[in-house]
């Protein structure tokens, strides 16, 4: 489900500090530090056990932190606190529904709701699950479930900017890459939708423009990135490729802050890609790496001040790589990995403040 000390004024005119931090997950390893604009990486913060897990990400209030994975709740929270990191555990799914979230999951807008998705325990079981939460309590009630399921493996599970709809990437074995559950933060899931005219092999990635008015999908079927117009009705018209590159699968597109570059990995060399992007339009490919990642990678974001990119996942001696970033230069000189993050990194997640 996108890093500078922000110097700002308090209240008493007095400057005050915007800490920020960068958290690595992949299986059950999980490595957090500060992260410190114009320096690098600062102190690490002690992490807590997790499971096996193939996503995290934070509450848009920057008072929790979540991993979703394969086993057993599927889906965990700790409070945070970028200034002190992990905190105590939240309560956990009370009955949890088997969903192996090889999707991953997301938090809506309001922070009241938590979605899973990937693949169903059994037969006639859903491939997504959602449950109420609230920072001070955890997970609460399970929301019903869909009522009409998808029938395929969710490969990304995302609540849409508006929190009008749950969209997922599916593995594409019935003739759709994505598919959309209409959403209620109270009720929950609505109607679902297919989208049979976006049907290009697996989609491994989505990404939401910061002005939601897009969407990038990475996926299995060339050409491998595509860039669609969106609204809370759902998809719309297909806006761009690119002109340049990838050659082979995609995975997890990001943005900048101010949506005006988009990363994506890529499955083969040089494994990660950085474009210009406007108007929902792919433009100029950034030059790649000087130094290219050593492998396979399924992971990127921006620092949240844009002056750092991190890359991560499983090919190569070095699993996660971490490169000065320009918006208007690309990529720059890299930046050492620590070695307690140098594990197959199969998600990346930042926060500020």
């Amino acid at each position: 489900m996108s890093i500078s000390r922000l110097m700002q004024m308090g209240a008493a005119g007095v400057p005050t500090v915007q800490k920020q931090a960068v958290v690595f997950v992949g299986s059950s390893s999980i490595a957090a530090y500060e992260w410190i604009p114009g320096t690098g990486f600062g102190s690490a913060y002690s992490v807590p056990s997790i499971p096996g897990s193939y996503d995290c990400f934070f509450s848009n209030n920057k008072d929790a932190f979540f991993v979703a994975g394969s086993s057993n709740p599927y889906v965990s929270a700790w409070a945070w606190n970028t200034d002190t990191g992990f905190g105590s555990a939240l309560s956990q799914p009370s009955s949890p529904q088997t969903v192996y979230a090889y999707g991953g999951g997301d938090i809506n807008s309001a922070d009241s709701a938590v979605v899973i998705g990937g693949q169903a325990g059994g037969s006639g079981q859903p491939e997504v699950v959602a449950y109420a939460f609230s920072s001070s309590g955890g997970f609460g009630t399970k929301y019903s479930n869909p009522s009409s399921l998808l029938g395929q493996t969710v490969r990304q599970v995302n609540f849409d900017p508006t929190d009008a709809n749950v969209v997922v990437g599916v593995s594409a074995y019935s003739g759709f890459s994505v598919a959309k559950y209409a959403w209620s933060n109270s009720s929950g899931f609505g109607s679902k939708t297919t989208y049979t005219a976006i049907n290009f092999g697996n989609c491994y990635g989505i990404d939401f423009h910061p002005s939601g008015s897009y969407v990038v999908l990475t996926t299995s079927g060339s050409p491998y990135a595509r860039s669609y117009n969106y609204s809370s009705s759902g998809f719309g018209s297909l806006v761009s490729t690119p002109s340049s590159g990838p050659g082979s699968e995609t995975n997890d597109p990001a943005f900048n802050s101010d949506g005006s570059v988009v990363a994506l990995c890529e499955f083969n060399s040089p494994y990660v890609h950085a474009y210009a992007y406007s108007s929902g339009s792919f433009g100029t490919k950034f030059s790649n790496p000087s130094s290219l990642p050593g492998g396979y990678r399924e992971s990127v974001r921006f620092s949240p001040d844009d002056d750092a990119i991190f890359v991560g996942g499983g090919g190569g001696s070095t699993k996660v790589d971490i490169y000065n970033w320009s918006n208007s230069s690309g990529f720059g000189s890299r930046i050492s990995t620590p070695s307690a993050a140098n594990f197959r990194a199969q998600q990346i997640a930042v926060v500020k403040g």
